[in-house]
């Protein structure tokens, strides 16, 4: 299970996900027990959870959501979340973070004008689950663990997670 990072009174957290020249992260959360293993935070970036199965509870703006099949969920910036287990069986969650900064390119094309650019000022957000076909899932999470078998360690804020 991944420590959790330092977090403000007013619960935002105190946390560099990636480098500055690449503001990206991806961590691996597994659940050890019943409970809650993501404590209430919130930050600028956008987050991507891919939950594998289990039985979970996200929060999202204090509004709760049962994940009870594999899916993935999508964190807009600035909003309040936390995910607790809601069974003692061993599953997991991949988040990928990163700020959306890192989606601009210096051109200014059409998919840059209406995508992009309201995408990184808050105008377009993110839907909030996507339940995909089996075999889609099966292949990113195909790709995500290649991504994260090529890393030895994965740094969540100054703690090695493996």
């Amino acid at each position: 299970m991944k420590q959790q990072p330092v977090v403000l009174k007013d619960l935002k957290e105190v946390c560099i996900h990636g480098t500055k020249s690449f503001p990206c992260a991806i961590y691996r959360t597994h659940a050890a027990g019943k409970g809650v293993f993501v404590k209430h935070h919130w930050h600028d970036e956008i987050e991507i959870l891919y939950f594998s199965g289990g039985a979970f509870r996200l929060e999202i703006n204090m509004e709760s959501f049962m994940v009870q099949s594999e899916c993935f969920y999508f964190v807009n910036p600035g909003e309040l979340h936390s995910i607790s287990a809601e069974t003692a069986e061993r599953y997991w969650e991949d988040a990928v973070v990163f700020s959306p900064n890192i989606l601009g390119l210096d051109s200014s094309d059409e998919v840059q004008l209406r995508l992009i650019k309201p995408i990184q000022n808050g105008k377009l957000l993110f839907p909030r689950c996507a339940v995909l076909l089996r075999t889609l899932c099966a292949l990113l999470d195909r790709k995500l663990r290649n991504l994260l078998r090529g890393r030895r360690r994965v740094r969540i804020c100054q703690t090695a997670v493996w």
